[in-house]
């Protein structure tokens, strides 16, 4: 009774973590997707030139739009929302892997969802590591700065699809790993409880 108590409290424990960790990382994936579509839309909708305040001299929209963005305190925004990202996925990883564990010298059950999403979760954490700083552009994680977003902006035409597949296409891919991730472990949670006979 003791050893079924104990799984029980163990269940909960992780469940909680895993709960709050996805809550945390998908937050910030949507917030960084907020800040992407808005840098997108101020250039792709503005039209004219813009006075500099500082000069007085007319300067191009997409210049003007740059360096407010730039200036609007959004670029701690943005590596707030990575750390939390990248530091909640790899939580996330870790609470999934240590549930594994627990299912396995326990043997609670449920071995094949929460292998899932472990697998999944593990992705995740490697693909949102922002690889682009370490290996070069060649390789590139799903995390990305402001300046990321700028630079982009300025090299290449803003209807360039590889703008969405960076920027949006990527992130949101990764959110959706995450999502069946923990669809796997509310199905372990079940499969388990159902096993202690909490349900």
């Amino acid at each position: 009774m003791v050893q079924i108590s104990d799984c029980f409290e163990a269940v909960k424990v992780f469940r909680r973590w895993r709960n709050g960790l996805f809550a945390v990382t998908s937050i910030c994936l949507l917030a960084l997707q907020g800040v992407f579509w808005a840098t997108y839309l101020s250039i792709v909708t503005g039209q004219g030139n813009q006075p500099d305040q500082a000069t007085g001299q007319t300067i191009p929209w997409m210049a003007a739009t740059l360096a407010w963005l730039r200036s609007a305190n959004l670029a701690w925004l943005v590596d707030l929302c990575n750390a939390m990202t990248l530091f909640g996925s790899i939580l996330y990883l870790f609470c999934t892997a240590a549930t594994l564990g627990i299912s396995i010298v326990g043997r609670l059950g449920g071995i094949k969802h929460i292998s899932k999403a472990f697998f999944h979760s593990l992705v995740v954490a490697v693909l949102l590591v922002p690889w682009q700083d370490i290996l070069g552009p060649m390789v590139a994680g799903a995390i990305f700065s402001l300046d990321e977003i700028c630079k982009a902006m300025t090299t290449g035409p803003t209807s360039n699809y590889m703008h969405y597949l960076r920027f949006s296409v990527y992130p949101l891919a990764l959110l959706t790993l995450l999502a069946i991730a923990q669809w796997h472990g509310r199905r372990w949670t079940k499969v388990v409880l159902q096993r202690l006979e909490i349900l």
